[in-house]
């Protein structure tokens, strides 16, 4: 049993050493073709080659450089509606940036394309997870009231009211060092 664990455990850290070759493999093309759009960006840009660009930095998982070649491409192009909606949608997908430029950007886009399919989307997706963080905020204050306590401590206890004012000083304590006082 014990060769036969040992077999496993090698082809394993086979697989594992193989998978991880290939994607230094893919990475370092993918890199590659990064710079190579990079230097089109530079010498002649164009919007596809920052749609292609934003996109290959989300291939390697770098999505606000992928946010910022588009907020570029949208200073180069500002009259490219589609380049705003994707910069948007990325904002929004991959939580790189403010979610109110997000928001901006698609009511810029919707007063000059009212009909724009995507971005009735976007902007609905938008008011959604706006209204969820309203609603997170709201049932976290609630428990952090909840979670807070009075304590009463009389100033100058009697014999007879040791024990309650021990309790109270031990509850106090343990409020105060779990941070909800």
């Amino acid at each position: 049993k014990i060769l036969v664990h040992e077999i496993k455990i090698k082809q394993a850290l086979q697989n594992a050493c193989f998978f991880f070759r290939l994607e230094g493999v893919m990475s370092k093309q993918k890199r590659k073709e990064i710079l190579k759009l990079e230097k089109q960006m530079q010498k002649k840009a164009s919007a596809t080659v920052v749609l292609s660009l934003a996109e290959k930095y989300l291939d390697v998982n770098e999505p606000h450089q992928a946010v910022a070649v588009l907020i570029e491409g949208i200073e180069l192009f500002p009259e490219n509606l589609t380049l705003q909606v994707i910069c948007a949608k990325y904002m929004i997908q991959h939580e790189t940036d403010d979610i109110s430029r997000a928001e901006l950007i698609i009511k810029q886009v919707l007063m000059q394309q009212p009909d724009n399919f995507l971005a009735q989307q976007l902007m609905e997706q938008i008011h959604s997870q706006v209204d969820t963080m309203h609603e997170v905020a709201r049932e976290t204050d609630t428990q952090e009231l909840q979670a807070q306590q009075t304590i009463r401590v009389p100033i100058e206890p009697e014999d007879n009211q040791l024990p309650e004012f021990h309790q109270e000083l031990t509850t106090g304590y343990r409020l105060f060092h779990s941070g909800n006082i």
